[in-house]
């Protein structure tokens, strides 16, 4: 927990520079406590950011602006895996970014890594919310850069 402390500060510090384009991120996570730490994390570097505690509530706040989509699996309802297939139905372009609990399940990794997400994240290990923030940056930028060339071509 000391050490993700220690990558919480870093955010909060001026070492990881806020985003020029206020990029709209959607994580779809029945946890309030991660739901805190990605907003405290988020907003603070200039992201617009919609919260979803269901798969359905994710599908739905899914709009054409969503840059990157962070998901669990673990949810209400619906799991991550399901809800990623509906994600994807609706907006096959929108990178979408497993940031799940399931250390030594690789049967679960294998199905989600099937998928062909933009990436798969480990919550609780300590590097898991310095390589989050990386992923999102780098999704959120490329969907955006390929939202911008696609309606300059039109």
């Amino acid at each position: 927990m000391n050490r993700f402390n220690e990558l919480l500060e870093k955010f909060d510090s001026n070492t990881w520079p806020k985003t020029t384009n206020p990029f709209k991120i959607l994580i779809i996570d029945d946890s309030l406590n991660i739901q805190q730490a990605l907003k405290r994390i988020l907003i603070k570097k200039n992201y617009r950011v919609t919260f979803e505690s269901t798969g359905q509530g994710g599908i739905d706040a899914l709009t054409h602006e969503t840059c990157a989509v962070i998901l669990d699996i673990k949810l209400p309802k619906m799991d991550g895996l399901q809800v990623y297939v509906k994600l994807k139905e609706k907006n096959p372009d929108v990178p979408i970014i497993f940031y799940s609990a399931y250390p030594g399940d690789n049967q679960i990794i294998k199905k989600c890594l099937s998928l062909n997400p933009y990436a798969f994240i480990e919550k609780g290990v300590a590097e898991d919310i310095e390589a989050l923030y990386l992923s999102i940056e780098k999704a959120a930028s490329e969907n955006k850069d390929s939202k911008r060339k696609f309606s300059t071509d039109k």
